[in-house]
């Protein structure tokens, strides 16, 4: 069997070896840190991991490309489904729209606050004065 030299390697290879000492490092500085046990089903479960990934994909941090690629390689070594990835994405993709419609309604409401204050002439007020009419109307109805 004839050894390869490094002029001899493709292009993606010689990607794929700078990119794993990268994560190799990356996972060394994490040990330091006193992290790990993501090899060991009952100490790390593959939610958690699947939900770290999905985590690390936003941060866009110096590392963010490692810490992604080590838990790809994570998942990919305690032969997770990748259904699990799929399930969180989804998740969060739910969470998120949650966020919304609440986000809307808060809008909704705010407004309504805005437009009766507004009919009771007293458009002009600060948001303190607002806050304390509404106080003073919850107190008035028996609301404390």
């Amino acid at each position: 069997m004839e050894s390869k030299t490094q002029a001899d390697l493709h292009s993606d290879d010689l990607a794929v070896d700078r990119f794993a000492t990268a994560m190799k490092a990356k996972l060394a500085k994490s040990r330091q840190k006193g992290r790990g046990g993501w090899d060991d089903k009952t100490q790390c479960s593959g939610e958690h991991l699947a939900n770290l990934l999905v985590e690390h994909l936003a941060k866009g941090n110096e590392g963010t490309f490692e810490d992604v690629a080590n838990f790809a390689m994570m998942l990919h070594q305690r032969g997770e489904s990748t259904d699990i990835l799929a399930k969180k994405i989804d998740d969060n993709d739910r969470y998120v729209q949650e966020l919304e419609h609440d986000y809307e309604q808060l809008n909704l409401w705010l407004l309504g606050i805005l437009a009766e204050h507004e009919s009771t002439g007293n458009a002009t007020n600060t948001i303190n004065e607002v806050r304390q009419y509404y106080t003073n109307m919850g107190n008035a109805n028996g609301k404390k």
